[in-house]
């Protein structure tokens, strides 16, 4: 890999999901010197796979063994729809999920790619460590702090005062950094909706009739929504349902098997198959995972610009959107292309990258909302278009900076381009989104989304 001469700029990246890694990479790599602070006192290898889109994919081309490792790991199923007593509704491969225009315009081969959590993430972790930055476990923030007597940089739980030029938090959902950049509370809301989750080795299941009947290695196969894959390497099962106020917004919040198994009673119409991948996974690898989401915030920077929020902590996704890894690579990519064409001025950075990014993620955000209330009710659902696929997010920094800028510091006019075309952007809520796009009304949802 490449790296630009030092900048002499410290940058301390506060979590280290898949946000917080792909900015601590980014930022290397223009020669920022950078320490990534996680407070679990290990690795935590858990969730299962995510949806990776081609804008994220992208931002991967200036690490070429991390972008080998991606291609080896990501795969590019059909996906299967079932009824509940098993009967088969549908078959579609993975490029469907793009509109046809975004299948066009995307060079052969090219599609979202059905990822391993665990097994980018273990990868994002070795590149960092080939080049010298180590994740500091057990190094817990209770708090940001920003002033123009201390600088930017966080307090630890242990009572430590961390300094750098840039404070990325990439903390999630429950961002230590909020009050600072919102400068009021901005509460977390749970949907009323929430997820087990499991994966485990497919080998667990080699002797299971069952299982290898309905669930072949050669295939992968709604007051509850239920999901099974299984891959090369993994056979794994999902179960969204109505929040029964046992869960928690944590890849930690275990759950059994067997409490699982209480919720399918209700449909004995199931095929058996279902109930017997559930029942195999091993202890401590089911989740029960409550699915929550902040309103849309403009901003995204504290009053300063030294510190910057990216990746869930910014803007968190409903699973239904499958956008959350890939828009974390497109916030790294955004931060270190501004950074960089600022000449390392950082609060003019991370305001111009805030600006190029807040529309986007909004109208991808009011994406999956959309696409979670409407689903299975006969609507003309929004697919993954033209504009969502085909955005390169460092070469629209670099062509879009110096407008950016300008109308920051002299109110020029501005208007992105990352959005549906035709579609002015305007600010929404959770709670009047929908009914708005139902009564006509003007919404981030209209535009072209071919």
């Amino acid at each position: 890999v490449e790296q630009l001469p030092s900048s002499g700029v410290s940058v301390i990246v506060v979590g280290s999901g898949i946000g917080g890694l792909s900015a601590a990479r980014e930022l290397w790599r223009i020669g920022c010197d950078v320490r990534v602070l996680e407070r679990r006192p290990q690795e935590i290898l858990t969730g299962d796979r995510f949806l990776l889109g081609p804008s994220g994919i992208s931002t991967l081309r200036k690490f070429p063994r991390l972008m080998r490792e991606n291609n080896a790991i990501g795969e590019f199923p059909d996906y299967y729809v079932f009824k509940y007593d098993g009967t088969q509704l549908r078959k579609f491969p993975i490029r469907e999920m793009l509109s046809e225009s975004a299948r066009a315009e995307l060079p052969p081969g090219t599609a979202p790619q059905e990822t391993s959590r665990p097994r980018i993430y273990a990868a994002m972790l070795s590149q960092l460590r080939r080049v010298g930055v180590l994740v500091e476990h057990g190094r817990e923030v209770s708090s940001y702090f920003d002033d123009e007597e201390n600088g930017a940089g966080v307090l630890l739980k242990d009572g430590t005062r961390l300094k750098a030029d840039l404070v990325v938090a990439a903390d999630g959902l429950q961002s230590r950094s909020c009050n600072l950049v919102y400068g009021k509370d901005v509460p977390v809301k749970p949907v009323g909706t929430a997820a087990f989750r499991a994966s485990y080795p497919p080998e667990l299941a080699a002797d299971n009739a069952i299982i290898q009947e309905a669930y072949p290695a050669d295939k992968a196969p709604q007051d509850m929504q239920l999901f099974v894959w299984r891959f090369q390497h993994e056979l794994g099962w999902g179960a969204q349902r109505k929040d029964d106020g046992r869960s928690e917004e944590s890849w930690e919040r275990y759950s059994s098997p067997s409490r699982v198994l209480e919720f399918l009673a209700a449909h004995p119409e199931l095929p058996p198959a279902v109930a017997e991948v559930i029942r195999l996974t091993p202890p401590g690898e089911a989740i029960d995972y409550q699915i929550s989401m902040r309103e849309p915030q403009a901003t995204w920077t504290s009053p300063s610009g030294r510190i910057i929020q990216v990746g869930d902590a910014a803007h968190i996704y409903h699973p239904s959107s499958g956008a959350g890894a890939t828009q974390a690579l497109e916030d790294a990519a955004s931060l270190a292309s501004c950074v960089l064409l600022s000449g390392f001025d950082i609060p003019w950075a991370t305001r111009v990258s805030n600006l190029l990014r807040f529309e986007r993620t909004s109208c991808i955000q009011a994406f999956g909302l959309y696409s979670e209330a409407f689903r299975g009710k006969g609507q003309n659902l929004l697919r993954y278009s033209r504009w969502i696929v085909t955005h390169d997010a460092e070469a629209y920094a670099r062509e879009r900076f110096a407008e950016a800028l300008d109308h920051l510091q002299k109110g020029t006019p501005f208007r992105n381009t990352n959005l549906p075309p035709g579609m002015v952007y305007r600010p929404w809520t959770a709670d009047t989104l929908l009914a708005q796009k139902e009564r006509g009304e003007p919404t981030v949802l209209d535009g072209d989304w071919s």
